[in-house]
């Protein structure tokens, strides 16, 4: 597992809330850009499914920015 930066350091992330685990195949895919260009990344390459994404994002969502 890696961790990863939510909001890249450079542009303000750089507290612990900002922190979060990733394989590191999926850190190195996300690279400095956010979840959604992951997860549309991921779908592309056929690694995730529309359905599973829309669950993980709802999920995602809850946790990180409905605070």
């Amino acid at each position: 597992m890696h961790v990863d930066h939510i909001i890249r350091r450079d542009v303000g992330g750089d507290d612990l809330q900002n922190l979060q685990l990733l394989c590191g195949h999926c850190n190195s895919t996300k690279g400095s850009d956010t979840m959604n260009d992951l997860w549309k990344r991921l779908i592309k390459g056929g690694v995730l499914s529309k359905e599973i994404a829309k669950i993980l994002k709802k999920k995602w969502n809850q946790i990180h920015l409905e605070k």
